[in-house]
């Protein structure tokens, strides 16, 4: 252990588990910062490796000012080796960072002087998303939750304060982020690259595929358990409630987790139902949402097959009751993920006309339903459907006056 002073601007917070080859590089981003006033929290969540020990040892040999390891006396994933860090930690502002990930040398410089001159308690930035050789920019919105922690920078006080710690010893952990997200006085985004989020084979997010299903449901659990929530007004519930929910149900009606043990995640899904005060009611969920909810929640005993005929059945029929009740000719799907599609298909069979834009320049190009997803400025219709979780706000503000924009993602 080292002498460092008692308060630090940043504390950078690296989980270690299994990731010798990629360490050290991750490693050198952090030491290396432009911010001096920076320290380097490594967390050894009882990795079977012994050389992540042994680069660790010499990391903070080299750099007694800058880094100072911890290990866990047993492994608690990621959410727990990051609590140990944010417990140990001297900084003012947090920023996780995975080990076989990196970050630029300017980083903490960029991020923590923009979240000073807004007094702000979440900073959200850009990344490169790296996996098979192929980068895509992957951009940040200030209007939808995060999809990983390590692309937000946190006020460590929002999380103490409000005891916002990770869920431990379970997958898909990030999703505390959503009480975060409530908890905030200030978020800002700062449009700059800062990360590099490398995608492989054997990592946490991409590896571990057995098990995340159960996860979302187990970190909904556990954030309807927290004390914020308990003490949040009945508004500020619903909307995490609605957020928990929008995520569950997409979770649960994607064909790509079949290896999962599906109908175990059901019956937990379940009991997660039977906590959800119902009167929420339709018009908070959605009635896609209330009707998913209501299904599970009154059918235990689920099996693959029943569930995803239901869904299917019941997406078909809503698509159905606004396609009557809309007078367009033709409807702009925004959005081309896994939801995206779905809708696209029952338009295709349903012989509707449809275009499909997304935010995403990667996606401009590929062919859905015989139909290329193109930029929006290249879009005729003037209804849009958006079918991307947390855009809808956004997606109201880039179209503007002229347009009908339907949130089909809690409709």
């Amino acid at each position: 252990m080292n002498s460092m002073s008692d308060k630090k601007k940043v504390s950078i917070i690296v989980p270690v588990y299994d990731v010798a080859d990629y360490l050290s590089r991750c490693l050198d981003s952090c030491v290396y910062q432009t911010l001096d006033d920076v320290e380097v929290i490594v967390v050894n969540d009882c990795s079977p490796d012994e050389r992540d020990t042994q680069i660790m040892r010499e990391y903070e040999n080299r750099y007694p000012q800058k880094i100072r390891c911890f290990w866990n006396s047993e492994n608690k994933k990621q959410g727990g080796a990051r609590n140990t860090g944010i417990n140990a930690a001297k900084g003012e502002y947090l920023f996780f960072v995975d080990s076989d990930d990196y970050i630029t040398i300017e980083a903490c410089d960029r991020l923590y002087s923009f979240a000073k001159e807004r007094d702000a308690d979440l900073v959200f930035f850009d990344c490169f998303s790296c996996r098979d050789g192929e980068t895509k920019i992957w951009h940040s919105n200030v209007n939808a939750i995060q999809r990983s922690v390590c692309f937000q920078f946190a006020r460590r006080s929002l999380i103490i304060d409000n005891r916002l710690y990770f869920p431990e010893n379970q997958l898909t952990e990030d999703l505390v982020a959503v009480l975060w997200y409530s908890a905030a006085n200030k978020i800002v985004r700062l449009p700059i690259i800062l990360y590099h989020y490398m995608q492989r084979e054997g990592s946490t997010m991409t590896s571990q595929l057995e098990g995340t299903s159960i996860g979302y449901a187990k970190c909904f659990e556990y954030a309807l358990n927290t004390e914020y929530f308990q003490k949040c007004a009945d508004k500020e519930k619903e909307k995490i409630v609605t957020y928990y929910l929008n995520v569950l149900v997409k979770r649960y009606t994607t064909e790509e987790f079949a290896g999962e043990n599906f109908e175990y995640c059901l019956r937990y899904f379940h009991s997660v139902c039977q906590m959800i005060n119902i009167s929420y009611g339709q018009t908070l969920l959605g009635k896609r949402n209330y009707e998913v909810i209501k299904y599970i929640g009154q059918n235990k005993e689920l099996d693959r097959n029943k569930y995803f005929n239901f869904f299917k059945d019941l997406i078909r029929r809503l698509i159905i009751c606004e396609i009557r009740k809309s007078s367009a000719e033709s409807v702009v799907i925004w959005g081309a993920g896994s939801f995206g599609r779905m809708i696209a298909s029952y338009l295709q069979m349903a012989n509707f006309p449809f275009e499909i834009t997304d935010s995403v320049s990667q996606e401009h190009g590929y062919d859905i339903c015989d139909t290329v997803v193109i930029p929006f400025s290249q879009t005729v219709g003037k209804t849009i459907w958006v079918a991307a979780i947390g855009a809808y706000d956004d997606i109201c503000k880039i179209v503007g006056e002229g347009y009908t924009v339907v949130d089909m993602v809690s409709f």
